[in-house]
């Protein structure tokens, strides 16, 4: 998991998989929370493409 080094209210996940000798593939869940802590936005960008 990575932080915002911006502030605390956003966690970004990041996801890299290369199984045996394929291509890489990443993707990032990006979490975002109000100053209370309520997460307000879920958002998961797909794999990227060459």
């Amino acid at each position: 998991m990575m932080s915002d080094p911006f502030g605390t209210n956003t966690w970004f996940y990041v996801f890299r998989q290369q199984p045996g000798h394929e291509d890489v593939t990443q993707q990032t869940l990006t979490l975002t929370f109000s100053s209370a802590g309520v997460l307000t936005n879920i958002d998961n960008k797909p794999a990227l493409t060459k």
